[in-house]
């Protein structure tokens, strides 16, 4: 009676009050409500017992969603705190691109000055250049000039050579001249003391002029030899200073043609840190949305 009216499974799960089941069982056999009543303690059993199986499977599943939840918890913290290190790195990388933008404006105004005064200096360089080309010029000329005018003496160092050997002809002439006088002068009555004092004074006339012209000769050629080579010097100092110039210019111009090379990464370089639509501006706006 107990096994049919509750069935093995109830009296299983109540067998710590099977004594008393067994006397209400036996109490049962002739009475149908003791055996409703036992049907009945069956039913509310089984229903417990399901009650109870169904609250472990949803004590089992609340247990899983807190875990899965204190997950969820962590890795929203985790999230979120990822979150908060992504804006502090964009705001650091926007404090840095800010610092960066101003270092390259002030490196852009440094490389304007500088090119500007470059230009003024190439300017002033070639200035000089032009300058230093009239000068060397006008010494050409002058170099020119005393070419001709050491030419000229050249000419007249010959011709004062010329005049030299005319005056030696002469004097030579006026020696047998003077032989010829002294022999007239020996069958005349003047006596032979005076002829050859007489004799004497011209030669000494002769020795004087002749000593005189050749000091002016050679005056004349050392004078025209130190001024060639004042010229000559003077002219190989221009061309000196003439060469640094141009070395200092040429350098002048190559520091320049490097600056404009540069320029165009400067300037590419500002233009990327203004365009508010860079990778580096987006990212120093902030990350960006996480998908849900």
């Amino acid at each position: 009676v107990l096994l049919s009216e509750l069935g093995a499974d109830v009296v299983q799960s109540l067998r710590q009050h099977y004594t008393a089941l067994v006397a209400v069982a036996d109490l049962a056999t002739g009475n149908p409500h003791l055996r409703a009543f036992l049907r009945h303690v069956g039913q509310i059993q089984q229903r417990m017992d399901n009650a109870e199986r169904e609250a472990e499977r949803w004590r089992t599943r609340c247990t899983a969603a807190e875990i899965d939840l204190q997950r969820a918890r962590g890795e929203g913290d985790a999230l979120q705190e990822r979150v908060a290190r992504e804006r502090q790195r964009g705001s650091d990388l926007r404090a840095q691109l800010d610092t960066a933008g101003m270092a390259r404006e002030k490196v852009e105004l440094e490389r304007k000055g500088a090119e500007e005064a470059l230009l003024l200096d190439l300017e002033r360089t070639r200035a000089e250049v032009l300058r230093l080309g009239a000068q060397n010029m006008a010494q050409g000329q002058a170099l020119a000039a005393e070419q001709a005018a050491n030419l000229a003496s050249g000419h007249e160092i010959q011709r004062l050579r010329v005049e030299l050997e005319v005056v030696g002809t002469m004097g030579r002439q006026e020696a047998a001249a003077l032989e010829v006088a002294r022999r007239q002068v020996a069958g005349s009555d003047i006596s032979a003391e005076q002829a050859t004092l007489e004799r004497v004074r011209l030669e000494a006339t002769l020795r004087h002029a002749t000593s005189e012209q050749r000091s002016e000769l050679m005056s004349a050629t050392e004078h025209a030899t130190a001024e060639a080579a004042r010229m000559r010097r003077r002219v190989e100092g221009g061309r000196e200073e003439l060469q640094g110039v141009r070395r200092v210019l040429a350098g002048t111009e190559a520091l320049l043609a490097e600056v404009h090379a540069i320029s165009p990464c400067t300037r590419a370089d500002a233009e990327f840190l203004r365009d508010p639509e860079s990778p580096a501006a987006l990212l120093a706006d902030g990350p960006p949305p996480l998908a849900p």
